[in-house]
């Protein structure tokens, strides 16, 4: 994707002065493009080395929002530069779930970079089946 830079500047100006949650590594502006569905900006604070690991007020990082949302055109710029498929909130939610829920386009993206489908949501428990004792 090639942008002009009259258009990316326009887009990166337009964004929120905000930073992520306290405790959070980096700022919040390329949550807020990911939020805002901002493609140009999303990709040009990605090029410029912002931290893709920094994480909003629940613990979502840049991957998350764009798995929500559906949209490949803002995860791969972030694939391009190594984000982990992996990634968990703290509440143990990964991209590929947050794809899976939303029916997203970007299942088959997140698999094809690394996403492992067989781990579970952090904090759950798997059930047994346990026959029943009772007999009739």
């Amino acid at each position: 994707m090639i942008f002009e830079m009259k258009q990316v500047g326009a887009a990166l100006a337009r964004l929120p002065a905000t930073v992520a949650a306290p405790g959070a590594a980096g700022d919040g502006r390329l949550i807020e493009a990911m939020k805002s569905e901002n493609t140009q900006a999303a990709t040009t604070l990605v090029w410029q080395g912002v931290r893709f690991e920094a994480t909003d007020a629940d613990g979502s990082a840049a991957l998350h929002c764009a798995s929500h949302l559906g949209r490949p055109d803002l995860a791969e710029p972030l694939f391009e530069a190594d984000a982990n498929p992996n990634a968990r909130t703290p509440y143990g939610i990964s991209p590929l779930s947050l794809a899976c829920t939303n029916e997203s386009t970007l299942v088959d993206l997140l698999l094809a970079h690394g996403a492992d489908p067989n781990r579970r949501i952090v904090g759950t428990k798997q059930r047994r089946h346990r026959p029943s004792s009772r007999r009739v």
